[in-house]
């Protein structure tokens, strides 16, 4: 009796967290075919428009949103005009959770809380449609939604803070961007910014371009920067690190607890002096003196004639590799 009733709660167990795997599968948009269908058709509600709002924009200079539930992407308008756009629950129509205030220089998107479980699941997005000429602020917290930025944007300063879900970006120019996602992953084309920094706790950054100096800092996930000129510094407790660097304006530090770097010196004359150490694993390289077959290597190299800037890579447990583009 004690055995059957062990296997029935083990069933029971492994029946729940399958729910919650095609839940949390549905939730991300993950379901094809005919569970895919049920799953958008019976647990998440279609989305209508809730409303539309415009305003003069040729003043903003600050966008400020926070939003729970629902994804938010940006547009820009044809013109000089500020639209926001609310696509949610019919149920919503007459007693939106998303409110919009403009006061001033400064629209405020904010979203409360909605009541129930299944019935809260929906597409609700929020889409802003920015003023042509506007290139100054914007600051976003999402509980659990996404972030797109559907367009090329120029701007001063672009604060985004999300505890669940991913970060969508075009090319993007700012004097300062600070990105901190919790869990979720960020994927970019261009970023240029005069000051940088990355957070992210539990996902993957994954960027085309990046220009600029500051700072990457991953807990559990890989990062990849196909083309890298700057400088600052890129720590990861968990994961791997894949670098084409194009050039350097300063250091640059790449400091790996565990997990393995891959680092590509894509420029064809680089002046630059680099240092790798690894505690556990192997250092291989297409220059330099390094023993492919040693644990715990290292290597140290100057190009040119060593006066340029420094490249310091570093692992506690994981294999580096360095390779200069073209090296024959």
């Amino acid at each position: 009796m004690k055995t059957l009733k062990i296997v029935q709660l083990v069933l029971l167990l492994l029946i729940i967290s399958g729910l919650v795997v095609v839940l949390a599968f549905g939730m991300a948009g993950r379901l094809t075919g005919t569970i895919g269908t049920w799953f958008r058709h019976s647990v998440v509600s279609s989305s209508v428009m809730i409303f539309d709002h415009a305003y003069d924009g040729r003043d903003l200079i600050r966008i400020d949103s926070q939003l729970n539930t629902s994804n938010l992407e940006f547009e820009v308008s044809a013109d000089d005009q500020l639209r926001v756009v609310y696509y949610g629950p019919e149920s919503e129509k007459d007693d939106p959770t998303v409110r919009v205030h403009f006061a001033s220089d400064t629209v405020e998107i904010t979203q409360k809380n909605r009541i129930g479980f299944l019935r809260s699941f929906s597409n609700e997005r929020v889409i802003v449609y920015l003023p042509r000429s506007f290139a100054d602020d914007i600051a976003c917290q999402s509980a659990s939604g996404n972030i797109l930025f559907n367009e090329d944007l120029t701007l001063n300063h672009l604060r985004l803070e999300v505890s669940s879900g991913n970060v969508t970006m075009q090319a993007i120019t700012t004097s300062v961007l600070d990105i901190d996602v919790s869990s979720g992953r960020v994927l970019a084309d261009w970023v240029q910014a005069d000051v940088y920094r990355f957070k992210i706790s539990s996902g993957n950054l994954q960027l085309i371009g990046l220009i600029g100096k500051g700072d990457i800092i991953s807990t559990s996930g890989n990062i990849t920067v196909e083309a890298l000129t700057g400088g600052g510094s890129i720590k990861s407790t968990s994961g791997n690190t894949t670098i084409g660097l194009e050039k350097l304006d300063t250091d640059l530090e790449i400091s790996l607890t565990s997990g393995s770097a891959d680092v590509q010196l894509l420029m064809s004359d680089p002046d630059l002096s680099c240092d790798l150490d690894v505690l556990s694993g192997t250092i291989r390289s297409n220059f330099g003196n390094v023993n492919r077959h040693v644990a715990g290597a290292s290597l140290s190299h100057a190009f040119g004639d060593g006066t340029g800037h420094h490249l310091s890579v570093k692992s506690t447990s994981g294999n580096l590799k360095i390779e200069q583009l073209n090296n024959d």
